[in-house]
């Protein structure tokens, strides 16, 4: 085991091997700490015995594929920030997809925050928890991808940045609850059904 706790990793990429014994397993884990992985973070051998574990609120900053063999994801967050990547199919909590580049978001799951930062686009619509916050955190403009469902998203929607975020043109678009912070831009192109809390510091614009 590897025992990142609530200190720094910095590494330019990070295998972890799974070993093809039993109860010989290959485990990274942090708590409240970071990882920062300028490349890949994968796996070798049998997946179920090469781990990655958050304990915490973690964060794991990725510049290549994040696909290690199995991944608990407790509190923490997992930040894709270089160019085309790939987040491996599993449950996440926060999940930031940042930098630049189409995200394979194939196969994933969140539950806590999917945050649209940079230019980053994701391929595929997650599946979204209960609890679960779709956030777009950038400054440059752009219109709202497959990462917006089609269909009445249950959860808020925050337009946190300076970017103006431009609402897809189809589906329904409805959530529980609606935020456009101070400095930010939300444009609609239709009605816009908003069941629970709204905070709108920013603009809404029709």
């Amino acid at each position: 085991t590897l025992t990142v706790g609530s200190n720094t990793l910095n590494t330019s990429s990070l295998t972890i091997g799974g070993s093809s014994t039993n109860n010989r397993d290959s485990i990274v884990s942090a708590s409240t700490g970071t990882i920062n992985a300028t490349g890949a973070i994968t796996f070798t051998g049998t997946a179920g015995q090469a781990q990655l574990t958050f304990t915490g609120a973690g964060t794991a900053n990725v510049g290549g594929n994040f696909t290690p063999g199995t991944f608990s994801a407790s509190t923490g967050t997992v930040n894709l920030n270089g160019a085309a990547q790939t987040a491996g199919g599993f449950t996440y909590n926060n999940l930031t997809l940042s930098g630049s580049g189409a995200k394979t978001t194939t196969g994933v799951t969140v539950n806590g925050i999917l945050s649209m930062e940079g230019t980053a686009t994701a391929s595929a619509v997650p599946t979204y928890g209960a609890a679960a916050t779709l956030q777009y955190n950038t400054a440059t403009a752009r219109t709202a991808g497959v990462e917006w469902p089609v269909a009445p998203f249950p959860n808020g929607i925050v337009i946190a940045s300076t970017g103006a975020i431009m609402a897809p043109t189809a589906g329904t678009l409805a959530a529980s609850a609606l935020a456009v912070n101070s400095g930010a831009t939300l444009q609609m192109c239709r009605p816009f059904t908003v069941s629970g809390a709204t905070s709108i510091s920013g603009r809404i614009n029709f």
